[in-house]
């Protein structure tokens, strides 16, 4: 189980982080994308983007 947030960004535009791909997380890897909102224009150029991710080994309840 993961799972993803942005955590920081430069410029106006928000956008919101996504595990991507039909397996995002494997044992080596993780992959992520970002998309941007569109509310305030509809361009979808983004500036740098920081995200923060969290890897459970396990899925289920917590004890």
């Amino acid at each position: 189980m993961t799972i993803v947030t942005q955590a920081a960004m430069d410029g106006g535009d928000g956008s919101w982080a996504y595990g991507y791909g039909n397996t995002p997380v494997t044992t080596t890897t993780i992959s992520l994308a970002l998309d941007e909102d569109q509310i305030g224009d509809s361009e979808r150029g983004v500036t740098n983007n920081q995200v923060s991710y969290f890897v459970f080994e396990k899925e289920g309840i917590l004890p």
